[in-house]
């Protein structure tokens, strides 16, 4: 777990974001309902974000020295079926599963997602007490064609030293998730536990300066030094025609290939969010909406309900394609907004609403004053075992501002480079 500092979406918030009870959950259902398909194909939901389990697909898209086709790595999370057709390509085109390690965590990825793979191998020998665990990788399913369910508890415990602290570090969890789909037209989702931690002091630290968790929302102290949270994730999904789906609820997303997002950040907890992705031919697009909640100092720790978080908006534009066999560039653009600001006035801005809007020049014809950011990222994949990848992000750029040289407020740049290996 680490700490780093704010961007411009991370909530600085103590507390978890709710829908709002004017604009922000009367234009999301709006938005819902106008965009609801008529008809639906099979979907699939998204395999959590964890550092580790994407590592995996990146490793072994590297290792094929080519962009995958069936993954646009540059927007996660990933849904479970592209997973498992990414795995069963690979498989089939390309020598990449060579070592004994290489061969357990493929079947691990088609194993997690046995509705998509119908992978054997996760069936167990000996289920518990005959009823539970009949799946490695769930407690309890429902495998029918009308209903699919996957229920597994969440129990996670850890123990460390830190050697500026007296107390050791932990960290104790439970909880449970769930999955499924009807009709195999409408996917589900939720992700429900509880927490309390002691911190390393690094983290500690950052705590201290800025009242954030690493991506958690409303947290209260235990005991002297450590934190108590309850987490909450949840979402449904359904496509639209092949190459389209929708999503709506509260969760994270991450843009780019690096370890770290300048764009989207993953130190800020779950968020509501609209998601709308296509992905057709080389090229995918993501549109998204997000409702977070707003800087706010002046809120005690642990006053949840003593009044109203402030909150914003966040409106994205995400387009990739991929260039050949071994390059995929990017570019996006974003506006962050708040309907009760002063020059706002309550009135929501319907443009932002547009999937395929340039949103400076929506800025500019009305006089706003929303902060609208643009930037690009790529990935490329130059031989087998090294990949190269970057992203830029500009906010609020002048060129005139730039040449003068006096560190103009204003213009803001980010940019980011790596290899992977």
């Amino acid at each position: 777990m680490t700490a780093k500092k704010y961007s411009t979406y991370e909530a600085k918030s103590v507390k978890p974001y709710s829908l709002c009870k004017t604009e922000g959950r009367g234009w999301f259902a709006f938005i819902l309902f106008f965009f609801s398909p008529v008809f639906a194909i099979s979907q699939s939901t998204n395999a959590t974000l964890n550092e580790d389990y994407y590592h995996w697909i990146d490793r072994y898209e590297i290792k094929a020295g080519k962009v995958a086709p069936e993954i646009f790595t540059s927007v996660k999370p990933y849904k479970r079926v592209a997973i498992v057709a990414f795995v069963d390509s690979l498989a089939t085109r390309y020598q990449v599963f060579t070592s004994r390690a290489d061969q357990f965590n493929a079947e691990y990825l088609r194993n997690d997602s046995w509705e998509w793979s119908r992978a054997t191998t996760n069936e167990s020998k000996k289920p518990f007490l005959k009823h539970f665990y009949r799946k490695k990788s769930d407690l309890a399913y429902v495998d029918i064609p009308d209903f699919d369910l996957h229920v597994s508890p969440v129990l996670y415990a850890g123990v460390g030293k830190d050697s500026r602290l007296g107390d050791a570090t932990f960290i104790n969890t439970r909880g449970v998730e769930i999955r499924g789909m009807i009709d195999r037209k409408i996917g589900f989702y939720t992700f429900l536990s509880d927490n309390q931690s002691i911190l390393p002091s690094y983290v500690q630290d950052q705590v201290s300066q800025n009242p954030v968790v690493p991506h958690e929302g409303f947290w209260k102290t235990f005991k002297t030094n450590g934190v108590d949270f309850f987490q909450a994730r949840a979402y449904i999904d359904f496509n639209v025609s092949k190459h389209v789906y929708m999503q709506f609820g509260h969760d994270r997303t991450f843009i780019g290939n690096g370890y770290r997002s300048l764009i989207f950040s993953d130190y800020a907890p779950p968020a509501l969010f609209l998601r709308t992705n296509v992905k057709v031919w080389k090229i995918n697009y993501l549109f998204q909406l997000n409702r977070v909640a707003a800087d706010n100092k002046n809120i005690a720790i642990g006053s949840s309900g003593s009044r109203r978080y402030p909150e914003k908006f966040m409106a994205f534009h995400h387009a990739s394609i991929n260039i050949g066999k071994k390059f995929n560039l990017g570019v996006f653009e974003s506006v962050v907004f708040s309907p009760k600001d002063t020059i706002n006035g309550n009135s929501f801005e319907l443009n932002y609403l547009n999937p395929v809007i340039f949103y400076r020049a929506i800025e500019q014809q009305f006089g706003s004053s929303d902060n609208a950011i643009v930037g690009l990222d790529f990935k490329w994949n130059v031989a087998k075992r090294i990949s190269f990848y970057g992203q830029l992000v500009i906010d609020e750029f002048l060129l005139k501002e730039v040449k003068a040289g006096n560190g103009w407020w204003a213009n803001k740049v980010a940019l980011q480079g790596g290899m992977k290996y």
